[in-house]
């Protein structure tokens, strides 16, 4: 099996490349860590090459099986969604959340920045696949961030979202 090439580097988005499969993998500059996942059909040399290639470029990851979400989305989502919940429900405002998580857990961000970083449209479409995919309640997205994303209201790409951040559209 060929190694796949280095498809380039997008700006604002890192490098870009395809796994063994033919699907792109983007590792976002500040991120040091990636996952790639184990295919049933997937020879161990290719996954070795990934594996060097990322590497190379000073990445350090894990390899995982294939599942809708695989590690860091699954949990990802469900707390970005709870923290989306608690919101909802008026037990504590945006600020306060991340402001817990940055105290408490050491985190550089809290849920809810990052939901903005990430985009809350691409939260609620992550979250809504793995609703579809498991079929289970825990990852049915709040109406709160239902409402937000029809309300174009995506984060730091539309300028609002949990914070203001003063961009007007």
């Amino acid at each position: 099996m060929e190694t796949a090439p280095l498809d380039g580097v997008v700006p604002g988005r890192g490098q870009v490349i395809r796994d063994a499969a033919g699907r792109t993998i983007s590792t976002l500059p500040a991120q040091e860590r990636w996952t790639t996942f184990e295919l049933l059909n997937i020879e161990r040399r290719a996954l070795a090459t990934a594996h060097q290639l990322l590497t190379q470029m000073g990445k350090d990851g894990i390899v995982v099986n294939d599942y809708p979400g695989f590690v860091s989305n699954r949990v990802l989502m469900l707390t970005v969604n709870e923290a989306i919940y608690l919101v909802h429900d008026g037990v504590a405002p945006a600020d306060q959340i991340d402001h817990l998580f940055k105290t408490c857990f050491g985190h550089k961000m809290g849920p809810l920045e990052t939901a903005d970083l990430i985009g809350l449209d691409t939260i609620l479409y992550s979250i809504e696949v793995l609703y579809e995919s498991y079929s289970d309640s825990k990852y049915r997205p709040c109406p709160l961030l239902r409402k937000m994303v029809d309300a174009g209201l995506h984060g730091r790409k539309s300028g609002k979202g949990f914070y203001d951040y003063g961009v007007s559209l």
